[in-house]
């Protein structure tokens, strides 16, 4: 009997002390000016302004819980704003696409322009060429008579010079 009553005393002792334990567990102590007890960082995903707390202190909650609700007018001008982006970016889109056409043409013209003025001086040239050939001619053989005319004067100049015996 005593056996049995140890036995059940034993088995008391365990199950209050289990359920003393558990208990504990839910507590924080600060003997030592430290925290004693499960920390649990809670980081939100977005930043934003807090409109409602859907959670009471101490209330116990499950992975996936909503705790709060976040203010949606920052979302919905961050929204907009895209929007507005996108659409700019559509419309410069747009006017690029238009200004290609109007390039080529101006890139067409600037080239006939300058093929043009390549035929214009190609003329000119040979228009220039056909009035100055026989002209041209008797010019340069007029310079080819008047420079050896001038350099037999230097030499006449150069042979009637005294000469220094000394």
């Amino acid at each position: 009997m005593k056996k049995i009553v140890g036995l059940i005393v034993f088995v008391a002792v365990v199950i209050g002390g289990y359920f003393i334990w558990q208990e504990m567990q839910k507590t924080e102590n600060t003997d030592d000016a430290e925290v004693d007890g499960n920390v649990v960082s809670i980081s939100a995903r977005v930043a934003g302004h807090v409109s409602e707390v859907l959670v009471e202190d101490g209330q116990i909650v499950k992975k996936g819980d909503v705790l709060v609700k976040l203010d949606p007018k920052d979302f919905q001008i961050a929204i907009e704003r895209a929007k507005a982006d996108v659409n700019n970016e559509l419309a410069n889109l747009q006017t690029s696409r238009n200004d290609v056409p109007l390039t080529t043409a101006t890139t067409n013209s600037t080239l006939n322009g300058a093929k043009s003025t390549r035929q214009d001086a190609v003329e000119a040239i040979n228009y220039a060429q056909r009035r100055v050939g026989p002209v041209g001619h008797r010019r340069d053989a007029h310079r080819a008579q008047g420079t050896q005319h001038a350099a037999g004067a230097r030499a006449n100049q150069r042979d009637r010079r005294p000469v220094d015996y000394a």
